[in-house]
């Protein structure tokens, strides 16, 4: 929704569908990045262009639709300081949307015990065809300090009869902590795959901390048929560039309803020759390039950048972690360069055609090795660890 125009030239879209009563919501459960969640009718559909500069979630109904923008999102659209109030953000929305001043007048606004607030505003306006559109816009300040932004919209004169609904949408959205009745984790260190998105045609860029345990934000179904389970990836892979966390549910252990997770919104596929979400370090995959078999080491530098959950990236010598800063051994080319054996473990090509995998670094430290086909005789890439601070708190890092 890059601006107020382009808003309500969805508006006009509506006024050549029939008009018809929506019912109560029931049934489909959509969870936004962050873990928050809503509920809308059941026949409604919903999609996300990412090209959108706010990137947010369209639901069209029968004669309503609603854009969302949750608090991810919404932060990109307008920057809120804690004393910022739901009304202000409201009143900026509108103003970045229309491109233009607009006069706000008329906010109802609710306080809540707990020091969330809802102010709502609703109006009425024409498209670019002179047609009469009128809307709702609830902007919610959540009780963690974040903010919500609901726009509803339909043809002019239908606003009212919705009114029952859009209230229940909007009552329907909810925090994580409200949410999380599903928790995976794992017990074996370096050995759960984190990826971009759900299936194994999406890149691998670290594994899934163990002895710990995740709030499952969402799941989605791969095009072969498995479930997937969305997790939050600043805790998960806190270094990571990667946009998303994505494990399979296979190979989790699952506590609490796990069944009744909401639907997440699964990111795109990068295609082939696409850049990939994350960079392994300089150089690039040189197509169908693949490397001489022979002796080979593999060369670690020295300092590793890492984050630990609940604080800054911190730098810290390789040598620290007892990792030795190189390994030796033999490499195999298998399958016409489709994969490597480095050692005793095999690197698969991607589609962005870097060779992906885990890889023993010695000294009882597997890690994520993210490699590139420089020249037949040189490989650049990033090496990924989980790893354990002295005072237990969970760290990822990349060499």
């Amino acid at each position: 929704m890059k601006t107020y125009v382009r808003w309500l030239m969805f508006g006009a879209l509506l006024l050549a569908l029939p008009a018809a009563a929506q019912d109560d919501v029931e049934g489909a459960v959509y969870t936004l990045d962050g873990g928050y969640q809503i509920t809308v009718p059941e026949d409604w559909t919903m999609e996300r262009e990412a090209t959108d500069e706010d990137n947010g979630y369209l639901f069209t109904g029968d004669t309503l639709m609603l854009y969302v923008l949750g608090p991810r999102e919404l932060s990109q659209v307008v920057t809120a300081g804690t004393q910022a109030t739901a009304e202000m953000v409201l009143i900026e929305l509108v103003n970045i949307w229309a491109g233009e001043v607009v006069t706000v007048t008329g906010v109802d606004v609710t306080e809540g015990s707990d020091g969330s607030e809802t102010a709502l505003w609703t109006y009425t306006n024409e498209d670019e065809d002179n047609n009469l559109v009128e809307g709702t816009i609830y902007v919610l300040k959540l009780a963690d300090g974040g903010f919500v932004a609901l726009a509803f919209y339909t043809e002019q004169g239908t606003l009212a009869e919705q009114e029952d609904l859009i209230t229940s949408i909007t009552s329907s959205f909810t925090s994580p902590d409200m949410t999380a009745d599903c928790f995976i984790s794992t017990a074996e260190a370096n050995s759960v795959q984190l990826r971009v998105g759900p299936g194994t045609n999406r890149p691998v860029y670290a594994f899934l901390p163990a002895d710990n345990t995740f709030a499952a934000l969402g799941q989605a179904e791969a095009n072969d048929g498995s479930l997937w389970f969305k997790l939050d990836k600043d805790e998960v892979a806190p270094r990571s560039s990667a946009s998303e966390a994505w494990v399979a549910r296979a190979d989790v252990d699952e506590t609490g309803d796990c069944d009744t997770v909401g639907t997440a919104d699964a990111p795109p596929i990068i295609p082939s020759g696409a850049s990939p979400q994350t960079t392994p370090g300089s150089g690039s995959a040189a197509g169908g390039t693949a490397p001489s078999a022979g002796s080979w080491t593999l060369a670690l530098g020295s300092t590793l950048v890492a984050s630990c959950a609940g604080s800054q990236t911190v730098r810290i010598p390789v040598s620290e972690l007892g990792i030795p800063t190189s390994t030796s051994g033999n490499l195999s080319v298998l399958g016409g360069g489709a994969s490597i054996r480095l050692g005793g473990d095999i690197l698969t090509r991607d589609a962005n055609g870097y060779y992906v995998g885990t890889f023993n670094l010695g000294g009882g430290q597997n890690a994520f090795v993210s490699l590139a086909v420089v020249s037949s005789t040189q490989l650049v890439g990033r090496v990924d660890i989980n790893f354990a601070a002295q005072d237990g708190a969970r760290c990822s890092g990349s060499v």
